[in-house]
């Protein structure tokens, strides 16, 4: 368990994995390893508009998570990767609050 330090998280999103290799490859050049701790998190989970607008409409393909994760087992960086149960609705936060009710559509329509 980390007690202290800094942990990047990155949520990858679907055909976006240039952009991912990106960000990694720029943190590697402007930080050291021990800077901090990377995150791949994998979870990105399509709903509502997204649903209509590819490539978000769909989650991480297995190719596109493993690239990057070839990337940081190739790098002196230290992170975390996740496994491909951590998509879902379930995960999805409900976005509510006790005073309107959801808040997730009034959010998304805007």
């Amino acid at each position: 368990m980390i007690k202290t330090g800094v942990i990047v998280r990155h949520l990858m999103l679907p055909g976006q994995n240039e952009d991912t290799l990106q960000i990694l490859t720029h943190l590697e050049s402007h930080f050291s390893p021990g800077d901090f701790y990377i995150s791949l998190m994998r979870q990105y989970t399509p709903c509502h508009k997204a649903l209509s607008h590819p490539p978000f409409h769909r989650s991480l393909t297995e190719l596109e998570y493993k690239k990057a994760v070839k990337w940081l087992e190739n790098s002196s960086f230290n992170g975390y990767v996740q496994e491909k149960n951590a998509v879902g609705m379930e995960y999805v936060p409900a976005f509510t609050s006790s005073e309107n009710g959801s808040i997730l559509p009034q959010v998304l329509d805007r």
